[in-house]
């Protein structure tokens, strides 16, 4: 699990974001987002890390289902179909493109594992690997998503994650986010990752 100096906390004001007249709720659950922690790949490992925490002030049990149950993953992440336990196969369907994975592991309302595979990577690279774990803090639930091994643009990858789990946020307050939503917060979160110097990522 990763450290919380792994990531920076992420402002309202940072890279551009606009304006900052967001209602309390919001703004505040903003200042408690972190940007993603982009690990750099290494021969044993054959990909890079991504992190990424967010805090949801709702209880555990109503984030696990936000982000398990296919219907609900429909509103705020992509149109998912089969079978979230050890075992299943499911497919994600994105206005980018898709990716499939088989589930290694299952805690319910706690942890899920599943290997990750984009539709356009070549067949011979092996899946990458993805964790989300979700876990009581306070008042409220952290979930922490770690996808490893990932091939190819991970720092856009990572700012995809970022946007995605700010589409849960919106989805957990009852406003389910659109694809121009989703645009805004990758671009900003883009932009924090590609700053010299702006320590959006720690990159190791």
């Amino acid at each position: 699990m990763a450290a919380r100096a792994d990531v920076r906390t992420a402002a309202a004001g940072d890279a551009g974001s606009g304006s900052t007249d967001l209602p309390a709720g919001e703004a505040a659950e903003l200042a408690a987002a972190s940007w993603p922690a982009v690990h750099a790949g290494t021969p044993a490992t054959a990909g890079a890390r991504l992190e990424v925490v967010r805090t949801y002030p709702l209880p555990y049990g109503e984030v696990w289902s936000a982000v398990t149950e296919p219907e609900r993953l429909g509103r705020w992440f992509a149109d998912v179909t089969g079978h979230l336990r050890v075992g299943g196969t499911w497919n994600a369907t994105f206005p980018q493109g898709s990716a499939s994975g088989v589930v290694a592991e299952c805690e319910p309302a706690a942890r899920i594992v599943t290997s990750w595979r984009w539709a356009h990577e070549p067949g011979g690279i092996a899946p990458g690997r993805l964790t989300v774990t979700v876990e009581p803090e306070a008042d409220a639930t952290r979930l922490l998503l770690v996808h490893e091994s990932v091939t190819g643009n991970a720092t856009g990858q990572a700012a995809g994650w970022y946007a995605h789990l700010a589409g849960l946020a919106s989805h957990l307050r009852g406003k389910d986010r659109g694809g121009a939503d989703w645009e805004a917060e990758f671009a900003r979160a883009l932009g924090v990752l590609r700053a010299p110097g702006a320590g959006g990522s720690r990159v190791f």
